[in-house]
């Protein structure tokens, strides 16, 4: 009888182990995920920082792009700040692209395009890019964007879907 409680007992103690053992597997598990937005949340707050910075002491004005085919509907702003050679692009409207395509931005001045940085879009079409550091600022006609492979390229290969002239 004295075994059999105590069996009985030793049975309980494994079942609420087992289910400490899941809670502890569960709790774990959100954990990690609430680590994962915070370090996702962090990232998007010092990316704002960084935007906020650029555009509180822009000087140097900004410049509209109109969507072209295949965008029409698309358009954006690029902020210059003349002072730290730093940019901020703002787009909306912008297409879904492929997994293997990414938008990319250029800025023309009297020579061939040159390279602003890739970026994707929100599922909205939304985008904001940040460019560290505008090369050949001051004689700059134009800013564009392409969609191109994924990672850029060199020089554009795609059509220009979105165009704004300086001036």
């Amino acid at each position: 009888m004295e075994r059999d409680r105590r069996l009985d007992e030793l049975r309980a103690v494994q079942a609420r182990l087992q289910d400490s053992a899941a809670e502890l597997t569960r709790l774990s598990q959100q954990l990690v995920s609430l680590r994962s937005k915070r370090d996702r949340s962090l990232a998007l707050l010092a990316s704002q920082e960084r935007v906020t910075e650029i555009l509180v002491t822009a000087r140097g004005g900004w410049i509209g792009l109109s969507g072209q085919e295949p965008a029409p509907a698309a358009s954006a702003l690029v902020f210059v700040n003349r002072d730290t050679r730093q940019a901020v692009f703002f787009g909306q409207g912008l297409p879904s692209l492929a997994a293997d395509r990414d938008f990319q931005l250029w800025s023309i001045a009297d020579g061939p395009p040159e390279d602003a940085g890739v970026f994707q879009a929100t599922a909205e079409g939304e985008a904001t890019h940040v460019v560290d550091r505008v090369r050949s600022l001051h004689k700059i006609t134009t800013w564009a964007v392409t969609i191109e492979p994924a990672g850029g390229v060199p020089q554009p290969t795609g059509k220009m879907i979105l165009v704004g002239t300086v001036g």
